[in-house]
C-alpha cells in the first residue's frame, strides 16, 4: 500500500509540475506578463487547495481507495493529452485548473493511505516521492520542448496511461478496514489543527510565490528556457532529504523549531539567491532555499495526523490543501500588485520569512514545543 500511495505521489506531482516551469513559454505565447500569469496560476492553485478539505472529508469516508486512485491518475494524463493542443488562453487556464484540482484530490486519499501504517517514516517516503516527482517534472518539460514540440506532450501522456493500465491490479485490492464514523469534523479538530495549518499558510505564500517567479526570474536575465526548470528541480531534490529529515527529527525537536530553521532557512537563502553572482551560485543558493522550507513540509503532516488519529484524510487535507489555497491566495493577491517587479518582491518574500523565523523563536521561548502525540 505504501508503494502504490508513492508511486502515484510521484506521478501525479510529475505531470502537476509541468505548469511553473513553461512560464516563459506560455508568457510568449499568449503575449501576457509575469503579473497575470503569476497571479492567475497562483489562483488556480489555490482553488484547486481549497477544495482539498471537502475531499479529505469525502476520502475518509470511502473504501475502495486504490480504483479511486487509478481513476484520479487516468483522468489527469486525458487532460494533459487534451491541454496542450489548446490555443485560447481562458479554455487553457480551465484545463490547468482541472488537472490541478486531480493533483488536489488526490493528496488526501494517498497521504491518508500512507497515514495508516502508524508510522512518520511511510509518510516520508509518500511525500519523497512526490517531492521526487516535483523535482523532475520541471527538468523533463524544459528539456523536452527545447528539443520538440510541446504538443509532443500528448504522446507522453499516452504512454504514461499505458503503463499505469498495466499497474491497475495493484490498485485495485487496496480497501479501507475502517472509514471514520464523523460526517463533518468538530470545531475542536480545527483547533487541534491550528499550528500546523497556520505554518503551512505562511511557508505556501513564500515557497509558491518563489516557485512561479524564479523561472521568470531568469527569463528576465536573458538565460534559457531549460535554467529556470533545472533550478527548480535542483531545489526540490535537495528538499528531498530534509523532508524525510524533518518527518525523522519531529519527536526530538517538535515541530515549532522546525518550522523555525525553515523559515530562516528560506530567508537567508532567498537573499543570498538574489545575491549570488552567476547561474551555479545562484542555483546552491536556490537549493539552500528549497531545502528549508521542505524540511517542514512532511514534519507538519505527521504533526497533524498525529494529532487526529482517526481523520487521516482531513488532517491531510487541511495541511496540505486548505492551508496551501490560504498562503496562495495571499500570495497570488501579493503577485497582482508587485508581480512584474519580479527581484523586489522575491526580496520582500525573503525577509518576510525571517519574521516569520522570529515569530517561532518567540513561541517556543514562551511555549516549550509540544511534540506529536504519537507517531
Amino acid at each position: 500500500m505504501v508503494f502504490i500511495a508513492a508511486f502515484s505521489h510521484f506521478f501525479t506531482d510529475f505531470f502537476s509540475a509541468f505548469f511553473k516551469p513553461m512560464a516563459p513559454y506560455f508568457m510568449s505565447l499568449y503575449q501576457i506578463d509575469s503579473s497575470t500569469f503569476g497571479s492567475t496560476l497562483g489562483i488556480i492553485g489555490s482553488c484547486a487547495s481549497l477544495l482539498q478539505i471537502f475531499f479529505g472529508l469525502l476520502f475518509d469516508r470511502t473504501k475502495r481507495d486504490g480504483w479511486l486512485l487509478f481513476s484520479l491518475l487516468m483522468f489527469q494524463l486525458a487532460l494533459l493529452g487534451l491541454l496542450v493542443f489548446i490555443r485560447h488562453y481562458a479554455l487553457l487556464m480551465l484545463l490547468i485548473f482541472l488537472s490541478i484540482l486531480i493533483n488536489s484530490a488526490y493528496h488526501p486519499l494517498g497521504a491518508g493511505m500512507a497515514g495508516r501504517t502508524g508510522k512518520a517514516r511511510a509518510v516520508a517516503i509518500f511525500s519523497i516521492f512526490g517531492t521526487f516527482g516535483s523535482a523532475l517534472g520541471p527538468i523533463f518539460i524544459t528539456a523536452f520542448s527545447s528539443r520538440f514540440s510541446f504538443r509532443d506532450v500528448a504522446w507522453i501522456a499516452l504512454a504514461s496511461g499505458l503503463v499505469l493500465t498495466l499497474l491497475a491490479p495493484k490498485f485495485s485490492p487496496i480497501k479501507k478496514e475502517e472509514r471514520a464514523r464523523q460526517r463533518f469534523p468538530t470545531k475542536s479538530l480545527f483547533v487541534l489543527l491550528m499550528p500546523c495549518f497556520n505554518a503551512v499558510v505562511l511557508r505556501t505564500i513564500v515557497l509558491d510565490q518563489f516557485h512561479i517567479l524564479v523561472p521568470i526570474y531568469f527569463d528576465g536575465l536573458k538565460a534559457p528556457l531549460t535554467l529556470g526548470g533545472v533550478v527548480l528541480a535542483v531545489g526540490m531534490l535537495a528538499g528531498l532529504v530534509t523532508n524525510y529529515a524533518g518527518s525523522r527529527w519531529i519527536l526530538k525537536v517538535g515541530v515549532q523549531r522546525i518550522n523555525l530553521v525553515g523559515f530562516l532557512g528560506m530567508g537567508i537563502g532567498g537573499l543570498l539567491f538574489l545575491l549570488a553572482p552567476g547561474y551555479v551560485a545562484k542555483t546552491l543558493m536556490f537549493a539552500l532555499f528549497d531545502s528549508a522550507g521542505f524540511l517542514t513540509m512532511s514534519a507538519n503532516v505527521v504533526q497533524a495526523q498525529a494529532l487526529v488519529p482517526n481523520n487521516l484524510a482531513f488532517a491531510s487535507s487541511v495541511t496540505m490543501g486548505l492551508a496551501w489555497a490560504i498562503g496562495g491566495y495571499i500570495g497570488a493577491f501579493i503577485s497582482v500588485f508587485l508581480g512584474n517587479r519580479v527581484t523586489m518582491l522575491l526580496a520582500l518574500l525573503s525577509a518576510f520569512s525571517l519574521g516569520v523565523a522570529l515569530l517561532y523563536l518567540f513561541l517556543i521561548r514562551n511555549d516549550r514545543t509540544r511534540r506529536p502525540i504519537a507517531v
